[in-house]
């Protein structure tokens, strides 16, 4: 990843870090036990876009990993624990990872199987679903009242929007089909699925 490209990054991370940390909305008295909820699949109430984006925000750090599959194993400091810390803390941890950089190391079979087409493609399939159900049966006004009101949402969708940026900068670096990464996580799933 080139210099540019690095401060780019940088500098959603710090813009992220700072909204997060500083003018976000106070936490939902039951955020731990909510969460819990969304994690155990009991929805019942719940906005499906919150829903949605909450179980979409499990999809990136995989379809991002993909993307970056060649530099998981690289030296001096590996981008696996970053990749892997990304599944609960998003680009909060991805973002440093990847602006350390490396030379990359010989891939292993399992960043072959990380990377490959066919684990993009099945990803797709719940992500559209995911997408699909959002859209037609959440309510915008809902979800914006939500963004305004609560931490949780307001984080996520700023770290959704984040690793959005993260696929845009990391696939257009990478040339070819770079551009499909300017459709939100679809895109960058549809780059690792149709890369050569």
């Amino acid at each position: 990843m080139t210099a540019p490209a690095r401060f780019v990054l940088v500098a959603a991370w710090v813009a992220l870090l700072g909204e997060a940390l500083l003018l976000s909305p106070p936490p939902r008295p039951d955020q731990w036990a909510w969460l819990f909820r969304l994690s155990t699949g009991d929805w019942a109430g719940e906005e499906p876009l919150v829903v949605a984006l909450f179980m979409l925000m499990g999809v990136w750090p995989l379809a991002l990993a993909g993307l970056f599959a060649a530099d998981l194993r690289r030296e001096p400091v590996p981008l696996w624990p970053f990749a892997l810390g990304s599944m609960a803390l998003g680009a909060f941890v991805l973002v440093p990872g990847l602006a350390l950089g490396g030379r990359p190391l010989p891939m292993a079979e399992w960043q072959r199987w990380v990377g490959s087409r066919a684990l993009a493609a099945v990803l797709l399939v719940p992500t559209l679903g995911l997408m699909a159900w959002g859209l037609w049966a959440g309510s915008p006004a809902a979800f914006a009242a939500a963004w305004r009101t609560e931490q949780f949402v307001h984080v996520m969708a700023l770290d959704f929007c984040t690793l959005w940026l993260v696929s845009v900068v990391g696939a257009t670096s990478r040339g070819g089909r770079g551009w499909l990464a300017l459709v939100p996580l679809v895109g960058v799933l549809g780059y690792v699925a149709s890369r050569e």
